[in-house]
């Protein structure tokens, strides 16, 4: 499963280098790669990179007046979260992967993307 998120990585990210290689691109196609380089980096448990993509779409997606419907939801993704989190999501607000009260989110993070390895093995 890794190989598709990699290979999936390499294509988007040739895309953009190409379209900004060519001067071919509109910003919205780089919004919308963004996020799908938001998605990837997501499954593969990169959330730092996630949320570099996704704030990059964002930025893109408010200066051009767009309305999308971006899913920043982490279970849509696969990665549980809890209780505390998911309002924080709900309610827009950012949240600091450094933050005391993401401590236990991290861990079964680190827990289930462990268990996922040893079971491609």
């Amino acid at each position: 499963m890794e190989k598709q998120y990699d290979t999936a990585y390499g294509v988007i990210n040739n895309s953009i280098i190409q379209l900004e290689k060519n001067r071919l691109h509109s910003e919205l196609l780089i919004m919308l790669l963004n996020y799908n380089l938001y998605k990837v980096f997501m499954f593969k448990r990169e959330l730092d990179k996630a949320q570099l993509c996704i704030e990059q779409a964002m930025t893109i997606a408010e200066k051009h007046d767009v309305i999308f419907p971006f899913d920043v939801n982490p279970e849509s993704y696969g990665i549980h979260i809890s209780d505390e989190l998911k309002e924080k999501i709900k309610n827009g607000e950012p949240i600091d992967l450094e933050a005391a009260e993401t401590e236990e989110f991290l861990e079964g993070l680190a827990e289930q993307t462990e268990q996922e390895q040893q079971e491609q093995e």
